[in-house]
């Protein structure tokens, strides 16, 4: 299983970086947006919602089961030993019961990684956003995007 997880706070940019760089790698790697799969979840289990900004609405127990059914699918997208899964996710999401984590620890507890590697920081750069990539000693990779104002 290889998943990168790509994460920044809304506006940063993180969904153009994760979108060229997949673009850029070949077809192994597998884009994937926690908001679209969220979405199609919701739509397809008859919520009332039309768009991504819908499911801030939900009560917070709605995206909560949205949260984790987002993870099993990537788990399971991610079980492929040939397919790397880039999730493109946000930090935190604002919704009608305050802010939530993106991807809180409910959704990868169905992830298992395939391999072990030490953390270690990555350093990029984009136009609009600093990009920092760790990779976690249980082999996960994260990443954060976040605006320096020192940049």
């Amino acid at each position: 299983m290889s998943v990168t997880v790509v994460s920044g706070v809304p506006g940063v940019g993180s969904s153009r970086v994760t979108e060229a760089a997949v673009a850029s790698l070949d077809e192994r790697f597998e884009l994937l947006n926690s908001g679209d799969v969220m979405l199609e979840e919701a739509l397809g289990s008859g919520r009332d919602v039309e768009g991504r900004d819908d499911l801030s609405g939900l009560s917070p127990t709605e995206l909560r089961r949205l949260q984790r059914r987002m993870g099993e699918y990537v788990a399971a997208v991610a079980t492929d030993p040939d397919t790397h899964v880039v999730l493109n996710t946000h930090l935190v999401v604002s919704t009608s019961a305050g802010f939530v984590p993106g991807l809180p620890p409910r959704c990868f507890e169905n992830w298992t990684p395939t391999r072990s590697s030490s953390s270690r920081r990555i350093r990029t750069s984009s136009r609009s956003a600093g990009a920092t990539a760790t990779t976690a000693p249980i082999g996960w990779e994260t990443a954060s995007a976040s605006s320096s104002s020192s940049r």
